[in-house]
């Protein structure tokens, strides 16, 4: 006969195995059903290439505040080898890792496999972008870490709040800023010593080790370039981007299918606001009755999602909602748990509130396989066929994520266009040589294997346009071996009124080299060399000057 203390092991390791087995799941398949990256997600392994040939953030080239982000991809790059395989492993193990925490986390807490498994499957199914894996996998962090806490409170679990703050703030800071806030409130909230001067221990025992471990970060930040402009350009990308995303009034389904992806990212966000609110107030209402620890853990998860939610939920909502599935899923987990577990009137009150909860799980799955097209997802990864073919489709992804220029792998009609002109930079230049790009094509310096010049991936309309960053982007171009400019259809169009001072400096040293058709534009992608570089030798039969011998 098994007594207590064994079976309690036995669901632990149970539950531990279940969680592995999820979050490797979840790795396999988001693995599998990579076909390659959007442009947005060469915004970071652009500079996680810039970073590998030797240039350093803040006093190289603008950080605007992600440095774990491509610091794991440069990392990812140095080990696995310089291909967009490396990267896809890299979030595929990111993915993996929140799923693994998520099941383990609501396994622990409600007691109940298949809410883990529900909360799991929504992850996965809404299918969150490649670059945004950060946002799951540090908000799953961040719920394991509050309960932990709640249940546990102390120095170690304070030191494993500070630890979670630390990683989310270099990943990005403002995620830092949401956990923490977060945290402050379970903290001072609750704690083995009661009233005011306790919590004032234990609020300062959070922040002084979380400003430990960001420490090292700042004072690199502070010798490279300053703390007081290294923010000061943060914040202002962070309101521009605010300011281009932000949705000027509440979404609505007018115009819209109710049960097509975009109608139910539009519910799905009112749902989202309306989720920990009613959190709240059930876990309040249950705290009389219950543990005190669950309630404190809601009340943080949720005004951590309060003030998330506009910094997350902005435009396009269907791309947007799945980045704040995650707290959505363990506040909804918990809710679910709540209903099963109350013992209303019976019989009509038991079957009401496991109905309800039912429901309320086969619909928001069901919602976040639509909103993420995860059926798409699937077929790419070979499981709709029968029999299911992963290994055949492990060969194709990892030979099309080796091969450079794949078109399949390609992350827009630029890039493919660029394809003979970044065969011809990594012949022909040195590694030192840097290339300036205008309009949203930070992916061109991945591909030509090239720093990019000025500081920046790519400069684009409303980013970084002020006289002085223009002044800036000069100094730095003229302390480099800029050998060449690259435009993008809209940079061709937008670079001499968007960048004056640059386009000029632009015009007085470069020289139009070629231009790139690119299929749905009118005006083509251009090509700039500088005036310095030696006309002869030439690349192939295109004339191109050729600046330096390969290294």
């Amino acid at each position: 006969m098994i007594d207590n203390g064994t079976a309690g092991h036995l669901r632990t390791r149970t539950r531990a195995l279940l969680a592995v087995v999820a979050g490797a799941i979840v790795a396999a398949l988001r693995l599998l059903g990579t076909q390659g990256f959007s442009n947005d997600h060469f915004y970071y392994l652009s500079r996680a290439e810039q970073f590998l040939l030797g240039a350093r953030p803040v006093r190289d080239f603008v950080d605007p505040g992600f440095p774990l982000m491509w610091a794991l991809s440069a990392l990812a790059q140095a080990l696995g080898g310089r291909t967009l395989l490396s990267e896809a492993m890299l979030v595929a193990v990111g993915f993996g890792a929140a799923a693994t925490i998520t099941f383990w986390l609501i396994a622990r807490w409600t007691g109940r496999l298949t809410l883990a498994f529900w909360a799991t499957f929504v992850e996965l199914a809404v299918m969150p972008r490649s670059y945004s894996y950060p946002k799951i996998l540090m908000y799953a962090a961040a719920a394991a870490a509050f309960l932990h806490y709640a249940r546990k409170p102390g120095t170690r679990s304070i030191l494993l709040l500070a630890v979670v703050i630390a990683i989310a703030f270099l990943f990005r800071h403002d995620h830092g800023a949401y956990i923490g806030v977060g945290a402050f409130v379970l903290v001072a909230g609750m704690g083995g010593d009661r009233g005011l001067a306790g919590a004032a221990r234990r609020l300062g025992l959070l922040v002084g080790l979380s400003a430990i471990l960001v420490a090292p970060y700042l004072l690199y930040v502070q010798s490279a370039g300053g703390l007081i402009p290294y923010f000061q350009g943060a914040m202002r990308y962070a309101e521009r981007d605010a300011t281009r995303t932000s949705m000027l009034a509440l979404p609505t389904l007018q115009g819209l299918a109710p049960f097509s992806a975009d109608g139910l990212s539009v519910m799905a966000y009112y749902v989202f606001w309306a989720v920990p609110l009613v959190a709240m107030l059930v876990a309040w209402a249950a705290a009389g009755r219950r543990d005190r620890a669950s309630a404190w853990t809601i009340t943080a998860l949720s005004v951590m999602t309060l003030i998330m939610n506009p910094g997350i939920l902005r435009d396009p909502l269907t791309a947007r909602v799945p980045d704040a599935i995650v707290p959505f899923a363990v506040l909804t987990a918990w809710l679910c748990a709540e209903a099963l577990r109350s013992r209303p009137l019976p019989p009509i009150g038991s079957w009401l509130t496991r109905g309800t909860a039912t429901v309320v799980i086969v619909i928001t799955a069901i919602a976040a396989a639509r909103i993420g097209n995860f059926a798409d997802t699937l077929d790419r990864a070979e499981m709709l066929h029968r029999p299911p073919r992963p290994g055949l489709r492990w060969r194709e992804v990892s030979a099309q994520l080796r091969e450079p220029y794949a078109e399949r792998q390609m992350p827009s009609d630029t890039a493919f266009a660029l394809v003979p002109f970044f065969q011809y930079v990594r012949m022909c230049t040195p590694d030192t040589a840097r290339i300036f790009v205008s309009g949203y094509v930070p992916e061109v310096n991945y591909y030509a294997q090239r720093g990019f010049a000025a500081g920046h991936a790519a400069v684009y309309r409303g980013y970084y346009s002020s006289d002085a960053d223009q002044r800036e982007m000069i100094d730095r171009m003229q302390r480099e071996l800029v050998l060449y400019v690259v435009a993008s259809p809209d940079g061709v169009e937008t670079f001499a009124e968007s960048f004056p001072l640059v386009n000029a400096y632009v015009q007085e040293h470069f020289l139009q080299m070629a231009d790139f058709p690119v299929d749905g534009f009118t005006l083509p992608a251009r090509v700039w060399v500088n005036k310095v570089v030696a006309p002869v030798p030439t690349y192939g039969t295109t004339g191109w000057p050729c600046p330096g011998p390969r290294l």
